[in-house]
């Protein structure tokens, strides 16, 4: 840890404002604004030092939290851990029946269970230490631009590790009359039913799961964060879904002079308002955003979802 960043974490206002910058939300800067000093303070307020805590998006989704987080290395390395046994024994015993193959269950049981295990306790350490590194390098375009969440990236990638991973698997639906002779000769028994693979599941409840926790859409620029969260209005009797939409100042100034969404099809408002860092715009919409326009004295930006 340099200098530099020991001043910041020293100081609890600037650093929210550095999270802020790297997470894009402020929740999350909330979030990891406690968590970022029970490290340091664990760490003589010298360093950055492990401390166990639990993360369930982690402990569920291990491999995808990694790679949507942009810890890239850490994400595929975990894959081919999780998966090794039944590479390994599928090699030497090719889809070999018996013994073998409880073995193997056994041993993906385990890693399983304590691969996920390790990664809930840790992931909010890792997440720390990554947005340490790049506040090391003293460029808050660099930790503005590298902390913000990769999810498509993040699931794309994953499937097609676990597609590659899963063309080495063993085939463990094997006929009971024909199992051993399809096992010597190497022949794939066939697929009884078209049900979605498990990993297809994982990645559909993921993609659901990150949806809900993370909101409908964020975009950001050096100037403002835009987010969109769904929501429900009560109308009379009724419930209706709305969107929430939310404008967070990124700078220490800025007056914004009007705010338009959809071209002015679902809002168009005058605002006349000088946002200081972390102030927001709140607005409730009753359509989705595709384009969010700001005019502010510095210039018009405009935001596409």
């Amino acid at each position: 840890m340099t200098e530099y960043s020991k001043k910041i974490f020293e100081d609890s206002d600037l650093l929210h404002k550095k999270l802020i910058m790297y997470f894009g939300s402020i929740d999350a800067a909330n979030k990891y604004l406690l968590l970022s000093q029970m490290f340091f303070t664990k760490g003589g307020k010298a360093f950055l030092k492990f401390d166990s805590t639990w993360n369930w998006f982690a402990f569920i989704f291990s491999p995808l939290f990694l790679l949507c987080r942009r810890m890239y290395f850490l994400g595929f390395l975990v894959i081919p851990f999780i998966f090794m046994p039944n590479i390994i024994l599928n090699f030497i015993y090719p889809g070999l029946p018996g013994e073998i193959g409880k073995i193997e269950s056994v041993i993906s049981g385990i890693l399983l269970l304590f691969v996920p295990v390790i990664i809930g306790m840790s992931a909010n350490y890792l997440v720390i230490k990554r947005f340490e590194k790049f506040l090391d390098m003293q460029n808050d375009q660099l930790l503005i631009n590298k902390g913000s969440l990769n999810i498509v990236g993040g699931i794309l990638l994953f499937v097609i590790s676990v597609a590659l991973g899963g063309s080495l698997l063993p085939n463990s639906s094997v006929n009971s009359d024909n199992e051993l002779e399809n096992a010597l000769m190497q022949k794939e028994a066939p697929k009884e039913d078209n049900e979605p693979g498990f990993f297809d599941k994982l990645a559909n409840d993921w993609e659901n799961e990150v949806n809900r926790a993370f909101g409908g859409g964020s975009a950001r620029s050096n100037m403002f964060i835009v987010e969109f969260l769904p929501g429900v209005a009560v109308v009379g009797n009724s419930v209706v879904k709305t969107q929430e939409l939310a404008i967070t100042s990124n700078v220490d100034s800025v007056k914004v002079i009007s705010v338009s969404v959809n071209k002015g099809n679902c809002l168009s408002v005058s605002v006349d308002r000088i946002l200081k860092f972390g102030e927001s715009l709140k607005y409730s919409l009753r359509c989705k955003p595709l384009q969010v326009d700001i005019k502010t004295y510095d210039g018009d930006m405009t935001f596409k979802f």
